[in-house]
């Protein structure tokens, strides 16, 4: 995979943290990362995928799930249909991932984006925050 590096600043603690979890997701399996980049290189659109495993249960063979995060299209390519385009790839990609299901938890605003990609609510969440050690 190539890719281009341009620093600009004095990277913040979020660049280096980011850098590290980006590397390692390229250098990985567990994370598949989605992009659209305009003719002349900017990052249009993105959508993350986190292969997710599953504890074996009984009368069921065990598939994996994909968990979808950080969607999100530049404001400036938003209503072009490139969001949608980059929903379709993940899709598509999907199946041969052997996955149970595709599990996004999305924001108010991104709901109706998601139905347009054919994703139906299933619940919410619930979530226990830890403190730091």
């Amino acid at each position: 995979m190539e890719y281009a590096e341009v620093r600009l600043r004095t990277p913040e603690p979020y660049d280096e943290e980011c850098r590290g979890f980006l590397v390692d997701a390229l250098q990985g399996s567990r994370w598949k990362i989605f992009v659209a980049v305009s003719d002349d290189g900017i990052l249009a659109s993105h959508q993350y995928a986190q292969l997710i495993d599953k504890v074996p249960r009984p009368g069921k063979k065990t598939r994996k799930f994909g968990y979808v995060t950080n969607v999100y299209t530049r404001p400036g390519f938003r209503g072009q249909g490139i969001g949608t385009a980059v929903s379709q790839a993940l899709k598509q990609w999907a199946p041969g991932q052997e996955l149970e299901f595709l599990l996004v938890w999305p924001s108010e605003w991104s709901v109706r984006f998601y139905e347009r990609n054919v994703y139906v609510p299933s619940g919410d969440a619930m979530q226990l925050t830890l403190e730091p050690n």
